[in-house]
């Protein structure tokens, strides 16, 4: 494989080191930072312009998100077998760190991947990289700002959001009566409701630190590191104990009351988002029991109970094969857009590779999310699912 031979930093990559901080670090620290002097201010001299302070700061944060990924990205060329045909399957990756262990892993489930990385590197030199390895690539990914307009001069390429929220909506002209609504919902669930009724599962709320610890510790950390491993991305312990004064951890409990899994929801306004979850242990076999379902369930009817009409249940890939993707649509969720986020995916197809087009045949995005460029694609998208 060839190396790279671009060796120019971005001074905003060359901050971070003599700051000593990651570029996740900063935006992190750039957040809390904002979150406690809006805290301040709103507390000590404009309670009256809460929402207007809240929309600004939320503002510059999305700004601030958008200024850095406009200035460096990392690279990563990625070549092995696939899986998909007998010939070696290159990528050239362009964007953020947090998405190429995904991809690497699903390019090449079979196999370790030659790679090759180059330090981040500045947005001017990304034409270089690009017109120095696109005879090289099957297939080229960037992930650019979504005020980025620019699309690929030839060949077939497609775009679509990184990530889309899957929320549910409560009907609450239609179904004012708790019972009449759980029973058109359970309707579509009844084996997932008759796996929850078998196990006896029963909700416990809390918001005292030691079940957020409980719940970080023995739950959520233990359920990510074994579902996703390398690609694992968890929250810190400090910034989940920060939630406890505006959030509460909901308990799946057994019928003796030992807590077994637990989901972390936040309320907003008219909406509670489900933040985080995790199992007891990391324990897949009480997924088998109905434990996340019980999550669902309990979520759904604490709404009801306080008066929400809108369930955030989180982020998925809006890819339609996506496990969980599906599982939440089962539920009655439905896709939208993620307001927060700032950046999405362009896959290049740039010289009609037959394994990239079959890999992007094969992980079918969610089509009312897409734009795409090219005959091959008209087969999968022209049609509304």
């Amino acid at each position: 494989m060839n190396e790279f031979k671009i060796e120019k930093r971005s001074l905003i990559s060359k901050a971070y080191g003599y700051t000593g901080r990651t570029r996740r670090k900063t935006e992190h620290f750039l957040t809390k930072w904002t979150d406690e002097n809006l805290k301040q201010e709103l507390e000590i001299s404009h309670p009256a312009a809460s929402d207007a302070l809240v929309s600004l700061t939320k503002n510059f944060r999305a700004v601030y998100r958008k200024y850095l990924n406009n200035l460096e990205y990392s690279v990563e060329m990625m070549s092995g077998n696939s899986g998909l045909g007998d010939d070696k399957f290159n990528v050239l990756y362009i964007g953020d760190d947090c998405s190429t262990s995904y991809f690497r892993q699903t390019f090449f489930p079979d196999s370790n991947p030659a790679n090759n990385r180059c330090e981040r590197v500045g947005a001017s030199t990304i034409n270089d990289i690009v017109n120095q390895y696109k005879l090289w690539a099957d297939l080229i990914i960037f992930e650019r700002n979504i005020t980025d307009k620019w699309t690929p001069p030839s060949g077939n390429w497609l775009r679509t959001p990184r990530w889309v929220n899957m929320v549910y909506k409560i009907d609450r002209e239609k179904f004012c009566d708790k019972e009449i609504w759980a029973q058109d919902y359970k309707k579509n669930n009844r084996s997932n409701y008759s796996k929850v009724k078998r196990a006896g599962f029963v909700p416990y709320y809390s918001n005292k630190v030691e079940d957020f610890k409980l719940f970080y510790n023995r739950m959520y950390i233990p359920m990510v590191k074994n579902r996703f491993q390398s690609c694992a991305e968890t929250a810190s312990l400090e910034y989940v104990l920060s939630r406890n004064t505006c959030g509460t951890i909901l308990f799946s409990c057994n019928p003796s009351g030992e807590k077994l899994a637990g989901i972390l929801i936040l309320p907003c306004k008219g909406t509670i988002y489900g933040w985080i979850n995790g199992i007891l242990d990391g324990d897949e076999n009480l997924c088998k029991m109905g434990i996340l379902s019980s999550l669902y369930i309990f979520s759904m009817e604490y709404a009801y109970d306080h008066g929400f009409s809108i369930v955030n249940m989180g982020g998925v890939r809006p890819i339609e094969n996506d496990g969980v993707y599906i599982h939440k649509k089962r539920w009655g969720f439905s896709p939208m857009i993620d307001p927060w986020l700032t950046t999405d995916w362009l896959f290049w197809v740039p010289n009609k590779s037959k394994t990239a087009m079959d890999w992007l045949r094969d992980h079918c995005f969610l089509s009312q999310f897409v734009t795409y460029k090219g005959k091959e694609f008209d087969s999968i998208y022209s049609t509304e699912k």
